[in-house]
């Protein structure tokens, strides 16, 4: 057998060797990389870490801020092709619009509503304004709501004086713009009554009110003027013959004794009622039955409803003695309808009728 010496430092022939020797914590750490490098690359990496993040946030924000831009500046660039005024029925549309100002150069949305209503506001006859926009076509509609005239004094410079549903005052000839003005004075006249006594204005106001809604509103035909007597208490004059209807005061109370108050239970209800709105209530009734023909024929010298459940009737052509001797009919508002007793008592010739 033949040895062969390998002198130092050369490789022996016929071997290679696989890897190169080394330690083995060297060894161990190489392994321990390169599975977790294989690990980092087959997770996705978070947009959240791309470094492209703040290019696409800043795009983001350009292209909404194109968008919003391009919009308004589409808005601007439409024109105000149209202009509607609604509700007015005495306060001319020329009126309005000349009130309005409206500058039609203006892009449509850029026409402040708010100062438009301001300036419209201020006429004596508006109530209330309110203006919106309309498209297809572009147009501004203009809602005027104008004030109801409910009654009216005379100044004392003779110059009418107008109160409205809200009890405001207001001065019709000063106001311009009107299709009539003369039409705004159809309305009762507060007689017996200063200018300067506001609170008797309002309350005879509130009486008109009550007269011409009350029920169908039959007595609105029939209130020409109210007026307050130095009692405190109130006469209506009919508007076509002048007819004064006596109605009392609103402070009246309805006569019951102890008696019907123990043995009746409707007498408590019917006292607790007021006998001013019950006596207007039988007026409005009968009114439109048969009272107003009979006014109406001016044969009727007046017109007493300050008796619990009774209107009195008094005629033309009798003498003051007759009426004294006529004795009002008793209370049987309770147990007679209105519209009998207008047949039985109204077809008869007495001077004084009393009507139940």
């Amino acid at each position: 057998m033949q040895l062969h010496i390998r002198k130092s430092g050369e490789e022996p022939k016929g071997y290679a060797p696989l890897h190169e020797a080394k330690p083995l914590d060297e060894l161990e750490q190489a392994e321990l990389g390169a599975e977790f490098v294989a690990e980092e690359d087959d997770e996705p990496k978070s947009w959240k870490s791309s470094r492209y993040v703040p290019y696409i946030l800043l795009a983001a924000v350009l292209l909404l801020g194109g968008i919003v831009f391009f919009a308004r500046e589409f808005q601007s660039a439409e024109g105000l092709q149209a202009i509607r005024v609604e509700g007015n029925r005495q306060l001319m549309t020329s009126e309005v619009l000349l009130l309005a100002s409206i500058d039609k150069s203006q892009k449509f949305y850029d026409i402040d509503l708010r100062t438009i209503e301001q300036r419209i506001a201020k006429h004596g006859f508006v109530r209330d304004v309110s203006i919106r926009r309309e498209t297809h076509p572009n147009t501004i509609v203009i809602r005027v709501n104008e004030r109801m005239p409910l009654a009216m004094i005379r100044s004392s410079s003779g110059e009418p004086v107008l109160v409205d549903n809200d009890y405001r005052f207001f001065l019709p000839k000063r106001l311009s713009g009107l299709m009539d003005p003369n039409k705004l004075l159809a309305v009762p006249v507060l007689g017996g009554v200063n200018e300067k006594d506001t609170a008797a204005i309002i309350e005879m106001s509130h009486i008109v009110r009550q007269i011409v809604t009350m029920g169908d509103s039959s007595l609105r035909e029939a209130l020409g003027e109210l007026r307050r007597t130095p009692t405190g208490a109130y006469v209506m004059y009919t508007s076509v013959a002048s007819t004064p209807i006596f109605i009392g005061s609103p402070s009246d109370v309805r006569f019951t004794t102890t008696l019907e108050r123990e043995t009746d239970p409707s007498a408590q209800k019917a006292e607790n009622e007021r006998l001013f709105d019950h006596q207007l209530h039988l007026l409005a009734t009968l009114w439109k039955q048969k009272l107003r023909a009979e006014i109406w024929s001016r044969s009727t010298l007046y017109v007493d409803a300050r008796f619990n459940g009774q209107i009195i009737v008094r005629h033309k052509g009798y003498g003051a003695s007759l009426a004294k001797n006529a004795t009002p009919a008793a209370d049987s508002a309770r147990t007679v309808r209105p519209d009998s007793a207008i047949q039985r008592s109204l077809s008869t010739t007495s001077p004084t009728t009393a009507v139940r």
